[in-house]
């Protein structure tokens, strides 16, 4: 499994709404949100073999910790 760069984030008015919105609300930079939302989201597995979960892949305990 290699990694895949898949180039510079584009400018802001390009970003995933949704995506942007949330980083907002619990106060994270959207430019870092879009970057793990980017390297981490595949719509067909919302679950990874470790257990994180979402398209931000958090940890269900830290999810909890976080409240989101």
């Amino acid at each position: 499994m290699g990694i895949e760069y898949l180039g510079p984030l584009e400018r802001r008015e390009n970003y995933d709404p949704e995506v942007v919105r949330a980083a907002l609300k619990y106060g994270i930079d959207p430019d870092l949100a879009v970057s793990v939302h980017r390297q981490e989201y595949s719509p067909d597995k919302w679950i990874s073999s470790a257990g994180a979960r979402g398209p931000m892949q958090l940890m269900p305990g830290t999810a909890r910790e976080l409240g989101v």
